[in-house]
């Protein structure tokens, strides 16, 4: 059987209580009972993504172990297009501004307990990310306040998961060679503190990306767990941050990173038909088994 190569990413999401709740009170909830409700309402219903795009929840499964499998419809739009032969290059159609193509993403969520979930879903430039499950869910539970349908005491949490051998490698660096940082939308600070007798200045450089390189010596000493702090401050304050680290480790290595690569994510491979149309049956089982996996390798976000 022939398969397509799927690239997914891992998230935690979590339902915070902010205050003991009597168990009494019929306005309790928990996070298992508002992805349900939320499945059911969102149903077959249109919801907008962007420009001329639109996303549609058109199939949804629970286990008895209270995990749910989401296969949505992403519909893209606005612009038409010929279509051709590969072959013979010749006309065989046309999709106009009110045609799309069919195309699916999916999530799987696997219960951790009934406030706490972790889930895996299917990267598409076109389609979503994790921020779209936070935003819906948030919404559902903000208007279910609104009509006094639950307390008013949660609030939504999601965290990334990190790769522990990657972090690992990247604690070892104590000496930085250069550091840059594209996307940036200000000229950043950069406030190492220095090791040792030897002090290490540090000289910025901003144009189309901004590097940072140790002045008169290729290499600059910093404390340990500095250089991660850094990038996950800078992370917060430019979404779209890309920093590029060249250093070396404390055994003489020379080490580079490319600070997406923290993140915790994984490439499956997954059947297809003879159109080389995904099997979604085999998606849902392959995103069981890698879930459970990345829970093994995976380090929670501080």
């Amino acid at each position: 059987m022939a398969t397509k190569t799927i690239e997914c990413s891992f998230r935690k999401l979590s339902l915070i209580k902010e205050r003991e709740v009597e168990a009494s009170d019929s306005r309790t909830i928990s996070l298992e009972k508002i992805i349900n409700d939320f499945v059911k309402e969102k149903k077959d219903v249109r919801v907008p993504l962007g420009k001329e795009k639109e996303i549609i929840l058109t199939e949804s499964t629970k286990t008895e172990e209270g995990n749910f499998f989401l296969k949505f419809e992403v519909l893209k739009y606005g612009e038409g297009h010929s279509i051709k032969d590969k072959n013979t290059r010749n006309l065989k159609g046309e999709i106009t501004p009110d045609d799309y193509i069919e195309k699916f993403q999916c999530i799987f969520l696997k219960k951790i307990d009934e406030d706490t979930y972790n889930f895996i879903f299917q990267r598409d430039k076109i389609g979503f990310g994790s921020l779209f499950l936070y935003n819906e869910l948030w919404a559902y539970i903000t208007d279910a306040k609104r009509n006094n349908k639950i307390l008013d005491i949660y609030s939504l949490k999601t965290t990334k998961y990190l790769s522990k051998s990657f972090l690992e490698r990247f604690k070892n660096i104590e000496e930085v060679s250069t550091v840059k940082l594209e996307n940036v939308y200000e000229c950043p600070e950069f406030r190492f503190n220095n090791i040792g007798e030897t002090k290490a200045e540090f000289l910025i450089v901003t144009k189309t990306t901004t590097t940072i390189k140790p002045i008169k010596r290729r290499y600059g000493k910093i404390k340990e767990g500095e250089l991660l702090n850094y990038i996950k401050e800078k992370e917060e304050e430019n979404p779209d941050l890309k920093i590029r680290i060249s250093g070396r480790s404390n055994k003489n290595k020379t080490e580079s990173f490319i600070n997406d690569n923290f993140e915790l994510q994984e490439k499956i491979k997954v059947e297809v038909d003879s159109l080389k149309k995904i099997l979604y049956n085999d998606m849902k089982k392959k995103m069981e088994v890698c879930i459970k996996n990345l829970e093994i390798i995976g380090i929670e976000e501080e």
